[in-house]
């Protein structure tokens, strides 16, 4: 890969990461999180434990997803911070070579 695609492709992972910190910093998305979160908990807290436990095992197959999707979320924010400090320190080092 050439620089000129390596510049691009980091890029691209900044642009990514601030878009999944929008989803993240988004009001509804916190409020929709949260109340999901709450409404498999309450079923789970409901939940008759002698009976049939396919329902308690769906609820928390459905927390776990809600877990993988924001630790997802999270490795792209990270990974678009990386490739943003990467991309400032090539201009920095860029700057100071020119010099």
């Amino acid at each position: 890969m050439d620089k000129k695609q390596e510049e691009a492709k980091l890029k691209s992972q900044t642009t990514f990461g601030q878009e999944a910190q929008s989803v993240v910093d988004n009001r509804a998305y916190q409020f929709a999180m949260t109340a999901m979160r709450g409404e498999i908990f309450a079923k789970l807290e409901n939940s008759d434990l002698s009976g049939d436990n396919d329902i308690i095992l769906e609820q928390v197959r459905s927390l776990q997803s809600i877990a993988k999707m924001q630790t997802q979320l999270e490795k792209i924010i990270k990974d678009g911070s990386f490739a943003l400090a990467h991309l400032e320190q090539d201009a920095k080092n860029h700057i100071r070579n020119k010099r």
